[in-house]
């Protein structure tokens, strides 16, 4: 595990290193972006390894001290209890990026929470087929959670793996009464009728999308891409607004 987390790592740092200096400034804030998640990485995992040396520096003197003690010696006991931080191994992982956790009135299990989070650090650093992997288990553990749901739908989309997506924003919009959650799914779904050259049914899902919620600027300007016309379509699928959630 820690040798393909490590593989990814320094795959995206090779990377950056090469295109950052001829890259444009939008891509250049996105590179830096990833760096910084990077760093957080690298910040976690270490900080997760010290904790495992200190229980593993923990067991090894509490096994020095039977061993004295079973041969008649005595041992010192310290006065203060070891600080022995809770399912340490567990934490680093996760922890690819900040912790996002679900609105508040949604609620996951703690073993869906940990795979939950996984899956948004590898969506943070543009890995979506890693991150389907969690987000499906996830919504397999706790089946109502619409975050899940969202962030494996656009993960999907971000894999242009565009029946997948549809059909679980078409879930999501129906269950959903959360205006945010549901702009999202009608954009995504104008997205992909807008791929498909579906136009008519694109501009119906992205006005839609806007009347869920008009704070979501996303729909509005897929909508004025669409009735531009110009063969070329720039969509806006709304990942940034997810990951801000």
């Amino acid at each position: 595990m820690l040798q393909h987390v490590f593989a990814v790592m320094n795959e995206l740092l090779d990377e950056i290193m090469i295109s950052y200096p001829n890259a444009q400034e939008a891509k250049q804030k996105e590179m830096q972006e990833q760096m910084k998640i990077l760093q957080t990485m690298s910040d976690t995992i270490i900080d997760g390894w010290l904790q495992v040396e200190e229980k593993l520096a923990f067991l090894r003197q509490s096994s020095k001290d039977e061993d004295t003690i079973a041969a008649g010696g005595t041992a010192e006991v310290s006065k203060e209890p070891a600080a022995v931080p809770p399912d340490a191994a567990a934490e680093w992982l996760p922890a690819l990026c900040a912790k996002q956790p679900c609105l508040s009135h949604e609620t996951v299990t703690e073993e869906a929470g940990r795979s939950l989070n996984i899956g948004q650090g590898y969506f943070k650093l543009y890995m979506f087929k890693e991150a389907v992997t969690h987000f499906r288990r996830t919504v397999r553990i706790c089946p109502d959670s619409v975050t899940a749901r969202l962030f494996l739908a656009m993960s999907h989309m971000h894999l242009e793996e565009w029946e997948e997506a549809e059909q679980l924003f078409q879930l999501i919009v129906k269950w959903t009464s959360h205006p945010k959650w549901k702009a999202l799914g009608y954009n995504a779904l104008g997205c992909i009728q807008a791929v498909r050259a579906n136009i008519e049914q694109a501009e119906a899902y992205f006005r839609l999308a806007y009347d869920a919620d008009p704070s979501f600027s996303g729909a509005a300007s897929n909508l004025n891409s669409c009735k531009k016309n110009t063969g070329k379509l720039s969509l806006y699928f709304g990942s940034a607004e997810l990951s801000c959630m």
